[in-house]
């Protein structure tokens, strides 16, 4: 994706940005960057994990320590889930994706989806 599509660079490097081939006007994407991928001065790269192969989900357990449960908030404040291919059902989000989401849409004053 080209940077001039870039709107504005976020905190934890996430990005939006115009959609390149948009499906309505004003159609908007918000996603996380890996910094140890991009190469190119000219372009945003970013993974597009819907193109890879599901895996099956981890199990998750029944009972978590409080040093486990401790890590996964802090990892939640941190972390994007946008780019997992095992997406939690009960916290597709993770909370830094949920604080940009509300963040572009308050600014902008528009819808979202997800």
């Amino acid at each position: 994706m080209l940077k001039l599509n870039r709107i504005e660079k976020l905190e934890e490097d996430f990005v939006l940005v115009a959609h390149p081939f948009p499906q309505m006007e004003g159609e908007m994407l918000l996603f996380q960057i890996i910094p140890d991928d991009q190469e190119d001065r000219e372009a945003i790269l970013y993974n597009d994990f819907s193109l890879r192969k599901r895996i099956k989900t981890v199990a998750k357990p029944a009972r978590m320590s409080a040093a486990e449960k401790k890590q996964q908030m802090e990892d939640d404040e941190i972390k994007t889930n946008l780019q997992c291919l095992s997406i939690d059902l009960e916290n597709a989000l993770s909370s830094i994706d949920w604080s940009n989401l509300a963040n572009v849409i308050e600014e902008i004053s528009g819808l979202a989806w997800f």
